[in-house]
């Protein structure tokens, strides 16, 4: 994991307003969207039934997986990530309850440490790492490309920030990995 100089922060400062994208305003150029699992909202009763932790999370894990190794690999340009929130009751049996090895656990608390600091994104093996940080909810992390920012969120609903020019390359590169932009 390497941690960026001042220039890559200011480049993704100057297209998406801040790293902690969840909470900015909308911006110029930028289409706002979530990407999910399903084509629409669920109701609170559909969601208590679909939603749990290995019918859901660990089902789909995959999807998000390709869907993002597909953005790094034909937009190579940078991937950048900011961890934005660490799940606080973190512990090594919760881990190993979400199936992480030893060394995955070792890794991830001496990560949550550098909260709220901005690291390049060097391969598809450390960027599996990251999303599957996000999608067990262990790290949520906001991940930047350089057309599209996506924010690490809870139930694998992830908001996203994509360049307007962009949107629909984007949307069939969700779709051919069963998922949505809603």
């Amino acid at each position: 994991m390497i941690r960026v100089n001042a220039d890559d922060v200011s480049n993704i400062v100057d297209k998406y307003s801040r790293l902690d994208i969840e909470n900015a305003s909308p911006m110029d150029g930028l289409c706002v969207a979530l990407l999910d699992v399903y084509r629409c909202s669920l109701s609170q009763s559909e969601a208590r039934e679909k939603i749990t932790f290995e019918c859901h999370n660990l089902a789909h894990e995959d999807k998000f997986f390709d869907f993002f190794s597909d953005i790094f690999i034909n937009d190579a340009e940078s991937c950048f990530i900011f961890i934005q929130k660490s799940n606080s009751e973190s512990s090594r049996k919760m881990m190993k309850a979400k199936g992480f090895d030893d060394a995955e656990i070792k890794y991830l608390l001496e990560i949550k440490k550098f909260e709220n600091e901005l690291y390049a994104v060097t391969d598809i093996t450390e960027l599996k790492f990251w999303v599957k940080m996000t999608s067990r909810e262990m790290l949520l992390c906001n991940f930047f490309f350089s057309r599209i920012a996506i924010v690490g969120n809870y139930d694998l609903t992830l908001p996203l920030f994509v360049d307007e020019l962009f949107f629909d390359q984007y949307r069939n590169t969700a779709m051919r990995n069963e998922l949505y932009f809603r």
